[in-house]
């Protein structure tokens, strides 16, 4: 029978266990690792409630999470495109949707948003949200717009809500 692994030992390896655990933290905190929920989204400063839905639109199309994408659009126009389309709501319909969204009113090649600013001009139920700052193409490559160069997104004021209006474009 052996002497086993205690005692003595785990006395010898407390020093160099609590060394590599302060390491740890330490390198953790260097990097940002641990910060919020683990994935640090883009920095956004929304000056306007309304136009943070099409920042979310964005956010989503860019990223692939169509259902979150079709649950920024207009109630009505999904309902429409349900019907033209024949797919039902889904990873499929918003995929499809995100498609065209992308290819209307984002630059070619957008990755991702970095630093973004974000206001609405509102008119009634309608209105338009500008989203403007840093932002990143694919490939790395940034893209850096004024407020007067901002991306323009259509809105529109439904059920209480505001919601990306991709009929009044």
């Amino acid at each position: 029978m052996g002497e086993g692994f205690g005692g003595d030992h785990l006395e010898k390896l407390r020093p160099l266990v609590l060394l590599g655990l302060i390491f740890s933290v330490f390198a953790l905190g260097l990097c940002g690792c641990g910060e919020g929920q683990g994935v640090s989204g883009p920095e956004k400063i929304v000056i306007s409630p309304e136009a943070d839905v099409a920042v979310k639109a964005v956010e989503a199309a860019i990223r692939g999470s169509y259902c979150e994408f079709l649950s920024t659009l207009d109630p009505l126009f999904v309902d429409v495109a349900v019907r033209e389309v024949g797919i039902a709501p889904g990873e499929e319909l918003g995929k499809l949707l995100a498609t065209r969204f992308v290819e209307r009113f984002l630059p070619a090649g957008l990755g991702s948003l970095i630093h973004v600013e974000s206001d609405a001009l509102l008119r009634g139920d309608k209105g338009t949200a500008l989203l403007w700052g840093e932002m990143a193409l694919e490939g790395g490559k940034a893209l850096r717009l004024a407020r007067d160069e901002a991306l323009r997104i259509p809105m529109i004021r439904r059920e209480g809500g505001w919601f990306v209006d991709m009929l009044g474009y």
